[in-house]
């Protein structure tokens, strides 16, 4: 497997929303179909540490699974690798919390249709350092996983 820079857990930031990563494995596996859209041309992510990368570009490493990763739906789940460079922003707490609670609100419908939106503004606002924020966030947002 490749190996990244990126101390775990991180979380990526797209135009629209956030997700929490909290391994190489959890980054990397994904679906061809979301490969294809470009989900990951220019994402943002940020690691624990507050150091950034922005994804340059995602290709197919490998199929995982069964049926070379095809699923009853006929979607394939693929490993990718990355090319990114480094952000030369190293990112605070403050800084975080306002990408993450900025990706809240402005999908504020979302969030409240999940009956979540209450729980997860108080859980970013409380947080007291980006690792603990991350592992918060991992508590509200990986539950059904």
């Amino acid at each position: 497997m490749t190996k990244y820079p990126f101390n775990f857990p991180i979380i990526t930031l797209d135009k629209t929303t956030f997700d929490y990563c909290q391994n190489v494995d959890v980054l990397t596996k994904t679906t061809n179909y979301v490969l294809k859209g470009g989900y990951f041309n220019n994402l943002l992510l940020i690691d624990c540490t507050g150091k950034s990368w922005i994804i340059k570009e995602a290709t197919k490493l490998n199929s995982i699974g069964l049926f070379w990763g095809y699923n009853v739906f006929l979607e394939q789940n693929i490993r990718v690798k990355f090319k990114y460079k480094e952000n030369k922003k190293i990112y605070n707490l403050l800084d975080v919390k306002k990408l993450i609670l900025d990706k809240i609100y402005r999908d504020r419908y979302f969030w409240e249709s999940g009956g979540e939106f209450d729980e997860i503004v108080s859980t970013v606002n409380q947080s007291e350092s980006i690792l603990n924020l991350f592992e918060l966030l991992k508590q509200d947002l990986v539950k059904g996983k």
